[in-house]
């Protein structure tokens, strides 16, 4: 492991899908050039039994599995607070539906940050639904959530948090596609999976909010956390 590599660390709300974990995790560490130098970080809901035995019994050795355990919350908050685990700098938004296709994914991720100083940088691969068009599972660095004071928007139920991460990285001209990278969206909608119960229950939760008008009406929060960006580039740049 190159010391000084950056970690890469995937936060991934996770529930009664332990399968799909050990899929994603097999899938990272078998194409990583670095695979020591990678992480998962869970949230597992207090009320999913079997997962929560699955994970604390299969990697109760392998100290690049860590998980929290808490109540069900908002989506975007398990996201958040699966982060605060979190020991890398580069931080991938990840799902439990993903397998990692391409071989150096790890080593081509980093050297796209390693291009920008700042570090202030959005960079994404094909996923094999949206590819170019959305950054459907991102990686960000950890000083783009400290400039932000949050890693993702803490309000979706389902939905738009990669809407908000792509929308914020096109506002501040920092959008990095990786077409060589593939992680592959195991996604039902294009019959890569079956309809299970996280995602019926999605679907109720999203026609309770309405997810995507709270995210019309939430445009200028997505210019002030653009603009937060812009200043530390610019600070950045004349310091």
């Amino acid at each position: 492991m190159n010391p000084n590599s950056d970690k890469i660390s995937i936060i991934i709300p996770t529930r009664k899908r332990p399968n799909n974990i050990e899929r994603l995790f097999n899938s990272l560490i078998n194409t990583a050039d670095e695979p020591n130098n990678l992480e998962i970080c869970l949230y597992l809901d207090d009320d999913d039994v079997d997962t929560i035995n699955y994970i604390s019994n299969k990697y109760i050795n392998d100290n690049r599995v860590l998980y929290f355990v808490g109540p069900r919350i908002v989506l975007s908050q398990m996201w958040n607070e699966a982060y605060k685990l979190a020991t890398g700098n580069i931080i991938m938004h990840g799902g439990d539906d993903l397998i990692f296709r391409s071989k150096s994914w790890d080593s081509i991720v980093r050297k796209a940050f390693n291009n920008f100083p700042d570090k202030i940088l959005l960079v994404y691969g094909r996923d094999g639904i949206k590819d170019k068009e959305l950054a459907t599972h991102s990686f960000i660095h950890r000083r783009w959530i400290e400039v932000s004071g949050f890693f993702l928007p803490p309000y979706f139920t389902s939905d738009y948090n990669d809407t908000w991460l792509d929308n914020v990285s096109q506002k501040v001209g920092r959008r990095c596609y990786l077409p060589e990278v593939f992680t592959e969206h195991m996604h039902y909608s294009v019959g890569k999976a079956v309809k299970d119960e996280n995602t019926i229950e999605r679907y109720v939760r999203a026609n309770k909010q309405n997810p995507k008008n709270l995210y019309l009406s939430l445009e200028h929060e997505r210019l002030e956390h653009a603009y937060k960006l812009n200043k530390y580039i610019k600070n950045f740049s004349q310091s």
